[in-house]
């Protein structure tokens, strides 16, 4: 076998392909064994240094064997001898396979199919000779004259040569005494002839071998006639005859003879290793499809044996390279066999192993309870028909990333469980489950199912801006991972539903009022895919109850009583009345089932509030409802002028009696006759000052305590501001009817009082002072 490689451009030879070799022992002569050896094997076989051995253990119980060794090889290719030219007198002719100008160069071209012995019938050349000693015999040279057996002078050439030829020292001196007249006593070891030995023939024909050429494939040969030599056994006579068309004989001890081609010997066929190749291809899990190389010379048809573990089978011989296998079984491995058949024989066979597809796994399943925020866990089944060494499973995730492993198949259970971890929270994976044969030649069919992780919690669940109808849920996503959806549920204590639904938001708020005063249980779960959810996270949230309603206050004394009306609607637990004094300092708080409540021992003419809550479930309170009144005020004590100046006059007085330590309002006012204007002023003080007033004017204070529409009687005092004084002279002359009247004791004084009393009318509070001035 010739392998070239394209390296500049040499082509080289990397040795003879293997032969193999094959003892045909149906005898044959030499030239219709060839040809069988031809047509069924390659050729006779070719003896080297390196196959003798072989070819001996071929031989086996055989005593000798043709080989494709001929004297004369395809003789009738030979062009005649042409004695009429310069040339040489042995070989003429230019071999066909020289080509050249130089016919100078072309003498060793005439050894070409003319030297016997000289190539291997398939065209090898001899390099290797084992000839038993004095073998072959050469053809013996022409004689000019014959032998006369009556001739003293000298031996015939022709017995000369043979006994030269079977060199046998007594043969040749018997003839020569026999030659000279003499005779001698047989020696024991003379072998001499018998004299109903059949003499020999001068004329040698080579008989024609039918059906391989005509008969002039083997010249015949005359040799020249002589008289009988001396008597020798007829085998060894034989045995030491040149033979003219001679073939090769392996003897079974390794040594060549040459025997005539004519004879049925049995003969050694070699044919080359068929070294095919098998390509299968299209395979699945189910069918395959061959092809191979076609093999050399007269191939009958193609065997196909496939073997498996499970089946095994032949199909029909096929003349045809392809072939279509079907009905395998999936994930098995198969063997299969060609064998070129040539003359009933296997050739050796092409040979190719592979897989056939492993089928899709089954069920496969992850159920809810094995998924988990990090990790989920696979269940699947095998096959349901056929092998498998392993599993392959790859995990994708939505970035397209890809790991695989593969997990041992465990032929003893037929349910294979597999935990993925490391995982993202609420991450969507593709995982990829296939059965695989133990060379991975070809991957098996692909399950694949999409699954989800579960997510983590929501964070941060509350609820807030809630009054009596509505309240807003919020929460933030997970921390780690995803989530789709949110699932939101809520409902009331009792497990009355109000709301259940999904939604990708990160807040609810109710789409309908709710009832006031209730408690509602409030469940966010993270969702991927709509279904699969982390876990919850629940908070209680509730509705503010309504307030009362219609808070009367009613004043006795210093009692006040407080009544209401429950809310309209929701439901509520208790009521919360709290009494505020004038300062807003809480003076009673108070629980109570009831609708209404009383405060008693209050402090008189103060400012109470009362503020009455609804207390409702989860501690939530309604709006306030307030209301405020006075209890009854009582009258300022010691209320007196405390200081004065010509504009300005300051007023104290005391608490009234059961309004201590509490803020209650007095009302101060002034007025003036003379001036005609008056004053008023609140203050919850317990003394006042009046400025901007005239000088010299006296003043009527009032002091009460008010409260709301409530007041205490009047507290009065005077008060005047210093004068401012200026001197006036009034002339006043006396008339009277009665003589010296106006001297009288007590006139002056009289008149006096009279202007006193006029001016105080007309002054009206106006400070004055009348004195006579003489």
């Amino acid at each position: 076998m010739w392998i070239v490689f394209l390296v500049a451009l040499v082509a080289v030879p990397l040795g003879r392909a293997q032969r193999e070799y094959f003892l045909q022992t149906n005898a044959s002569s030499w030239a219709p064994a060839r040809q069988h050896c031809k047509v069924c094997y390659r050729e006779l076989a070719t003896v080297t240094a390196e196959n003798a051995q072989h070819l001996l253990d071929t031989l086996n119980n055989s005593k000798a064997a043709w080989v494709g060794l001929r004297r004369m090889l395809n003789v009738s290719e030979v062009p005649p001898l042409n004695t009429t030219e310069n040339q040489s007198q042995w070989f003429d002719g230019i071999a066909p396979w020289f080509l050249s100008n130089n016919t100078d160069d072309t003498w060793f071209s005439f050894f070409d199919g003319r030297l016997p012995w000289s190539r291997w019938s398939n065209g090898d050349a001899v390099t290797f000779h084992n000839w038993y000693p004095g073998r072959p015999i050469p053809k013996p040279m022409p004689e000019s004259e014959n032998c006369d057996p009556n001739a003293n002078t000298h031996m015939c050439p022709q017995l000369e040569k043979l006994l030269q030829c079977v060199d046998d020292p007594e043969a040749k001196d018997a003839l020569n005494r026999n030659a000279l007249g003499q005779t001698s006593t047989e020696s024991p070891n003379t072998t001499s002839f018998s004299e109903t030995q059949t003499p020999f023939d001068p004329s040698v024909t080579v008989p024609t071998i039918s059906g391989f050429g005509p008969s002039t494939d083997v010249p015949t040969v005359s040799p020249p006639s002589f008289s009988p030599c001396p008597n020798r056994d007829p085998i060894e006579a034989d045995l030491n005859k040149f033979v003219e068309d001679a073939c090769l004989v392996l003897l079974n001890f390794g040594l060549w003879w040459e025997r005539n081609c004519s004879e049925d010997l049995p003969y050694i066929c070699y044919d080359d290793r068929f070294h095919g190749e098998v390509n299968v291809f299209d395979i699945t899990y189910t069918s395959a499809s061959l092809s191979w190389l076609e093999a050399p010379g007269e191939i009958s048809g193609y065997r196909v044996e496939v073997k498996s573990d499970q089946n095994n089978w032949t199909n029909p011989l096929t003349s045809n390279l392809t072939s279509e296998l079907q009905n395998l079984t999936a994930g098995t491995k198969y063997t299969v066999y060609v064998f070129p058949v040539k003359c009933e024989r296997d050739l050796n066979p092409q040979k190719i192993s592979f897989y056939s597809q492993p089928d899709f796994i089954q069920n496969l399943t992850v159920p809810d309870n094995e998924i988990q925020e990090t990790s989920v866990t696979l269940y699947w089944s095998p096959p349901a028909q056929g092998g498998v060494d392993f599993y392959h499973v790859c995990l994708r995730n939505t970035s397209s990333d890809v790991t695989c492993q593969n997990i041992t198949a465990h032929h003893q259970t037929k349910l294979t469980k597999h935990t993925i971890s490391h995982l993202e929270p609420g991450g969507t994976y593709i995982v990829e489950v296939s059965a695989e044969v133990a060379d991975m030649s070809i991957p098996g069919r692909r399950f694949n199912q999409t699954f989800y992780t579960r997510p983590r919690s929501v964070e941060n669940l509350s609820y807030r801006d809630h009054n009596t109808t509505w309240f807003m849920v919020v929460w933030d996503p997970p921390s780690v991972g995803t989530a789709s959806t949110y699932h939101v549920r809520m409902a009331y204590t009792n497990g009355t539903l109000v709301h259940n639904l999904s939604s990708s938001l990160t807040t609810y708020q109710p789409d309908s009022p709710l009832k006031p005063g209730y408690e509602f249980i409030i469940t966010v779960k993270a969702q991927v895919n709509a279904t699969l959810e982390g876990n919850p996270k629940t908070i209680h949230a509730f509705t503010v109850p309504d307030p009362v309603r219609d808070l009367t206050l009613t004043v006795t004394g210093q009692t006040i009583g407080a009544s209401w009306t429950g809310p309209d609607n929701g439901q509520y637990q208790n009521f919360s009345v709290t009494l505020f004094d004038p300062d807003r300092r809480s003076v009673s708080s108070n629980i109570t089932h009831h609708h209404r409540w009383l405060f008693s021992d209050l402090k008189a003419g103060a400012r109470y509030t009362v503020k009455v809550l609804v207390l409702g479930v989860g501690n939530q309170n309604s709006t306030e409802k307030e209301n405020s009144t006075f209890t009854w005020p009582n009258t300022p004590r010691n209320f007196s002028v405390i200081s004065g100046n010509k504009s300005c006059i300051s007023l104290g007085w005391d608490v009234p009696d059961q309004s201590e330590n509490v803020t209650i309002l007095y009302n101060v006012s002034y007025t003036t006759t003379f001036w005609g204007r008056s004053g008023e002023n609140n203050t919850s003080s317990t003394s006042y000052t009046w400025c901007g007033l005239e000088p010299g004017t006296t003043f009527d204070f009032f002091v009460k305590v008010f409260a709301g529409n409530l007041y205490s009687q009047n507290v009065t005092v005077q008060g005047e501001t210093d004068p401012d004084l200026r001197n006036i002279t009034i002339s006043i002359l006396c008339g009277s009817s009665d003589s010296l009247g106006c001297n009288k004791e007590g006139a002056k004084s009289s008149l006096l009082r009279e202007l006193e009393n006029h001016f105080s009318e007309r002054l009206g509070g106006i400070h004055f002072d009348l004195n006579w001035q003489e």
